[in-house]
Parts: C-alpha cells; sequence; structure tokens
C-alpha cells in the first residue's frame, strides 16, 4: 500500500540549530544532508540522533527515530531506523507476539523487534540500510516504518500514541 509522503518542509537555506548541531554530541551529518536535501523537517535528540514525524492517512501520525550511530558489516557500514508501534507495562502478551511474528514473514526490509526494560517494553520496528544511502532511500524506509509500525499500533490498540 503506497501513501503520500506529508512532513513538515524544511527550508532550503535553514541551518541546524539544535544544541547537538554545535559538535557537543555525536550527530551524523549525512542523514541531515539527506533529510534536508529531502525536504523534511526534523529534531535532533541529546545523543544526535533524528527524529521525524510523518503524517499518515485517517489524520494518524507516527514517530521514526534514525540513529546516527552506525556499524560495520564486513565492508558495510550501515544504520538503523525505528518505530514503535506497541507498548505495555506487563511483558507482551502471547496473542501480540504472535503478531508480531506473522507481520514479520510480510516484510521485504525490517523487523520487530523487543525492547525496554522492567517498567515498559515496547515492540519496535527496525531497519538497517547503508549508512550513506541517498535522501530518497532513507526517507522513503522511514516511511514504510512509520507506515507499518501506525498499521500494528491502530489495530491492536485504536490509539495514535506514537
Amino acid at each position: 500500500m503506497l501513501y503520500a509522503l506529508s512532513v513538515t518542509r524544511t527550508p532550503q537555506n535553514q541551518r541546524d540549530t539544535h544544541p547537538a548541531c554545535n559538535g557537543t554530541a555525536n550527530y551524523d551529518p549525512r542523514v541531515a544532508h539527506a533529510l534536508r536535501s529531502a525536504g523534511c523537517n526534523y529534531q535532533l535528540t541529546p545523543s544526535g540522533d533524528y527524529v521525524l514525524s510523518f503524517e499518515l492517512p485517517r489524520d494518524r501520525t507516527h514517530t521514526v527515530i534514525i540513529n546516527s550511530r552506525t556499524a560495520q558489516v564486513g565492508i558495510r557500514e550501515l544504520r538503523c531506523i525505528y518505530a514503535c508501534g506497541y507498548a505495555s507495562e506487563d511483558p507482551l502478551p502471547g496473542d501480540v507476539m504472535t503478531e508480531l511474528l506473522t507481520r514479520n514473514a510480510d516484510y521485504h526490509i525490517g523487523a520487530w523487534e523487543i525492547a525496554g526494560d522492567e517498567e515498559m517494553r515496547l515492540a519496535i520496528l527496525a531497519a538497517c540500510i547503508a549508512a550513506d544511502s541517498p535522501a530518497v532511500e532513507l526517507v522513503c524506509v522511514a516511511l514504510c516504518l512509520a507506515q507499518a509500525a501506525d498499521d500494528l499500533e491502530e489495530s491492536l490498540t485504536a490509539d495514535d500514541r506514537f
């Protein structure tokens, strides 16, 4: 299913003004360049990760995080992109786990992971792409994750929390 990309646009001449851009945090300027060239507005976390919010059909939104940190895997440098789809203060129920695994079989990129701690457990859709991916690929993967995570969130909770 294809959705139109609708993100807040950043003027071409606008510079990063987030404190993390002053060299105090490890942020990857390749991501900033790619997002700016795609016209996307984003925020930086104190750890240097990029946060995008997508407007989706049915008056829904979804947030995606693009890691600045990368990992070397063989000859490839990879970065991860994440979208949360479900959260619980209790261990994830068996039917939710089954749903995550069932959905994983249909994805061409990305898979559901379980993260969190004693207080909160999260189902996170994660995908790794080349760290130097062009803007169109970076934004398309982020949008795909946002759509899939939002579909899960809506089907399990009907909320629009993430």
